[in-house]
């Protein structure tokens, strides 16, 4: 699932919705919007007047698309390089390369917000230590 969130950058308000990328593969930014923010603006009585500006809050918005399962791949990964390094030669050997001991448990850390733990991740990812 691709996860978007709209904006508006009048009043901060946001709204999020989930879609496959087949129901995104023809639809247009704007059309994606007014799905996303369509208004339920109500007649005032009897009338069938309809005087409503809700639309006026999306005019001006910032559109965020995530993609939680590239999100979790990178966070794998990344898990996955810092146990490879926990069990490699390279480590019993003294050899250190600065991927291995710094960026990998920082960027685990910071798509986390948790310290790289050799067990711990080992178990979350079903690999044998």
């Amino acid at each position: 699932m691709i996860e978007i969130t709209i904006k508006s950058n009048l009043s901060g308000r946001e709204v999020k919705a989930s879609y496959t990328a087949r129901q995104l593969i023809n639809k247009d930014e704007d059309q994606i919007v007014e799905e996303m923010t369509i208004c339920d603006c109500q007649p005032i009585g009897e009338t069938n007047i309809t005087e409503c500006d809700c639309s006026d809050e999306w005019d001006d918005y910032t559109m965020i698309v995530e993609n939680e399962n590239l999100n979790n791949q990178i966070i794998e990964t990344i898990a996955r390089n810092c146990i490879a390094w926990d069990t490699s030669k390279d480590k019993r050997e003294g050899l250190l390369p600065e991927v291995a001991i710094f960026s990998n448990p920082y960027l685990y850390k910071k798509l986390t917000g948790k310290k790289y733990n050799f067990s711990e991740v080992c178990r979350k990812y079903h690999i044998d230590n």
